[in-house]
C-alpha cells in the first residue's frame, strides 16, 4: 500500500515547468570561467582560432557547462529540482540529492542562447535502509537558439520523513 503516492501526487507525473531562456547569449568569458573552474583544457575550449578552423566553427564550452544554472535562474523562484512545478508530497519533511545524469546531442558553443524546460518525469516510492521514501525524477531539455537538442538532465530528488 503506498505511503507517500497519493492521487493528488501522482498526477504530478507528467506536470511540464516554464521554459526558462538564458538571459544572455554564451560568451567568451562564460566559456573561459568554466573551463578555469573545471581544468577542461581542450583545444575546443580554450584556442580560439583552432575552434573556428573546426568541425565547432567557434569556440565550444565544456558539456556540463549546459547543466548549470544560468545567471538570474534563481531569481525566478524556480527550485533545485531542475524548474519543475512544486511537488510536495505528504509525509515527507526534507529532500536530499538522489542522482544526476545527463546525455548531451550537440556542443554548446560562443554566441548560443539556450532554452530550458524540465517536466516531472517519474514519482515512486521505495523501502530503503532508513526506511521508506518518495523519489521525483525532474527531466529537463535544453535547446539551443536554432531549437536544436543540445542536451537532457535528469535529477532524482528523495523525499524522507
Amino acid at each position: 500500500m503506498p505511503r507517500f503516492l497519493t492521487d493528488e501526487v501522482t498526477k504530478m507525473i507528467g506536470a511540464i515547468g516554464e521554459p526558462y531562456t538564458w538571459p544572455e547569449p554564451l560568451d567568451r568569458s562564460g566559456i573561459r570561467r568554466f573551463v578555469q573552474a573545471t581544468w577542461e583544457q581542450k583545444r575546443a575550449h580554450t584556442d580560439e582560432e583552432w575552434a573556428h578552423n573546426s568541425q565547432y566553427g567557434a569556440l565550444s564550452a565544456p558539456p556540463a557547462a549546459v547543466i548549470r544554472p544560468p545567471f538570474g535562474f534563481w531569481d525566478r523562484g524556480m527550485l533545485g529540482e531542475a524548474a519543475i512545478p512544486p511537488v510536495h508530497i505528504p509525509g515527507t519533511t526534507r529532500g536530499v540529492n538522489g542522482g544526476n545524469e545527463a546525455e548531451w546531442f550537440r556542443p554548446l558553443r560562443e554566441g548560443d542562447t539556450i532554452t530550458q524546460q524540465s517536466r516531472v518525469a517519474d514519482i515512486f516510492e521505495r523501502e530503503g535502509r532508513s526506511g521508506p521514501f518518495a523519489a521525483v525524477v525532474a527531466e529537463t531539455v535544453f535547446t539551443n537558439q536554432e531549437g536544436q537538442l543540445v542536451a537532457v538532465s535528469r535529477q532524482v530528488t528523495i523525499h524522507l520523513p
